[in-house]
């Protein structure tokens, strides 16, 4: 458009010189003709060279110095207003070169480094039989705490259009306070304290409190096409809905359920992944692929050349009122502990490496996100088949870490499932949801857990969510028929979620 607005200008500029276009030669009167025509007839008398070029200068002069001529003072005029003209074309070409100067994108360096996260800070508090063991084993036990949450931080590295590294890490308290050993049967009692003095500080003795960093995922993506990305690295197992989409300002429930509680699947794992989506019509196809160390609650290493095998896939409608995703994920692994024993000092050292714990696995699980208007439904189940090999079975622990002396764990099946379901109230930024959490399967002194509950999310902002819960746990033994009430439990918490 500006290209053609300096065309109009520039031939705007030329239609005024065709007015002083060069005026053609005045003809001789008739009388001057007749005079010319007589002219040789009649005689002449010589004259000199130098008189006639005297006379020429003499006549040229008056010509050339006198302003009557009406030809010339037209052309001045003339070229007088072009040139005014001239300057006003010239200020508006150099409007218009400012003018899309301005308007061209400037070239910027791309953003190499995004830095952005998430924390939240609450109360909470756990109501259970003061006689019932759980009442030892948790820390807030029938007592009222105010809690610092989560504080997890990205480090989002894109240094090439085709490559991203992503670090989250998660900053907490632990472990300071946590139970290391029960007193009594299992010896003294002991706590764990971080404090010390500070030893970077001015003053001497001034204290301070450590803690953990957990490192949430830490990979490097090769994104070149959305149909096939690779990712190396320490990363989330892709299943189900909670553990890829973990962090608490997009998860509706502030509680987790059981399938993450009980690492049905290895929450995380470190290896390679391949992932990527098509587009079909309306729908979304996509699909995940890992292979991995495995389970790394042991260890991030692997103790033998077996790997765990893993995958998922996805098909996802979004139009926009009416949204629906359905997935399935599955993780095939072999587990094994190494323990290392020191045999002999002399004359050499001799060291023994044994398997304490080996079984293998498999696991599958099925989800389903639906959100139709202001309504949001979420569920997922999985099953979980363990086979332990012959004298290698785990021993079970009690909550708190501590093993239960002379009990050993059996190859089982397991399963477990969830429904959460919330509404997005058109007022207030209100969001009432309800959730109702179950776990089956012959674990430590229950073969059935049942949770329920429900609570409220106020959205304050785009930045800022307040979050309250309230659940109630409860524990049978189906198999036995045996009344397991008294490790009943209650619970409410509360957050103030801010991103940023």
């Amino acid at each position: 458009m500006r290209v053609a607005r300096l065309g109009l200008v520039l031939l705007w500029l030329a239609c005024p010189f065709n007015g002083a276009q060069a005026q053609p030669e005045p003809q001789p009167t008739s009388d001057q003709a007749t005079e010319s025509a007589a002219a040789p007839d009649a005689p002449t008398a010589p004259i000199a060279t130098d008189e006639v070029e005297s006379a020429e200068a003499g006549s040229a002069a008056p010509a050339a110095q006198s302003p009557a001529d009406p030809e010339v003072a037209e052309l001045l005029d003339t070229l007088a207003a072009n040139d005014e003209r001239l300057e006003q074309v010239q200020a508006t070409v150099d409007e218009m070169m400012i003018m899309q100067l301005e308007a061209e994108p400037v070239d910027e360096e791309p953003e190499v480094l995004r830095i952005y996260g998430f924390f939240d800070v609450g109360v909470q508090r756990v109501w259970i039989d003061e006689t019932s063991p759980l009442a030892g084993v948790f820390n807030s036990a029938n007592a009222t705490s105010f809690v610092v949450g989560n504080i997890n931080t990205y480090l989002d590295l894109q240094p090439h259009p085709d490559w991203r590294g992503l670090v989250e890490l998660r900053f907490t308290s632990a472990p300071h306070g946590e139970i290391t050993n029960f007193g009594g049967l299992y010896g003294t009692f002991n706590r764990v304290s971080t404090e010390q003095f500070d030893p970077h500080a001015p003053t001497v003795n001034s204290p301070m409190w450590g803690g953990y960093t957990v490192i949430e995922r830490a990979h490097i993506d090769w994104q070149e096409s959305s149909a096939f990305n690779l990712r190396v690295g320490s990363f989330f197992t892709p299943f189900g809905i909670w553990n890829m989409d973990h962090g608490s300002p997009t998860l509706i429930s502030l509680n987790l359920p059981q399938t993450i509680v009980t690492k049905i699947f290895p929450l995380r794992q470190t290896g390679i992944m391949a992932h990527g989506m098509f587009f079909l019509s309306d729908w979304e196809l996509g699909y995940y692929a890992t292979l991995t160390n495995g389970r790394q609650e042991l260890s991030n290493f692997a103790f033998s050349d077996d790997r765990g095998y893993g995958g998922r896939l996805y098909v996802a409608h979004d139009p926009g009122s009416f949204n629906i995703k359905l997935g399935v994920s599955g993780f095939l692994g072999h587990v094994e502990d190494k323990v290392v024993n020191l045999t002999a000092v002399y004359p050499q050292v001799v060291l023994d490496n044994t398997t304490s714990v080996e079984y293998d696995e498999w696991v599958l699980g099925a989800d389903l996100s639906l959100d139709v208007g202001s309504f949001r439904l979420r569920t997922e189940a999985s099953l979980h088949r363990i086979k332990y090999a012959t004298g290698k079975h785990a021993t079970p622990s009690a909550l708190g870490g501590a093993s239960v002396a002379g009990a050993t764990r059996v190859s089982r099946y397991e399963g477990t499932g969830y429904v959460l379901g919330s509404y997005r109230l058109p007022w207030l930024g209100l969001e009432p949801f309800a959730i109702c959490d179950i776990i089956m399967g012959p674990l430590a002194y229950y073969d059935l857990l049942v949770i329920t509950g429900g609570g409220l999310t106020v959205h304050l902002n785009q930045s800022v969510q307040w979050k309250m819960q309230y659940t109630r746990s409860r524990f049978f033994d189906v198999e036995e028929d045996s009344d397991q009430s008294i490790y009943d439990l209650s619970s409410i918490t509360s957050r103030l979620i801010v991103v940023f």
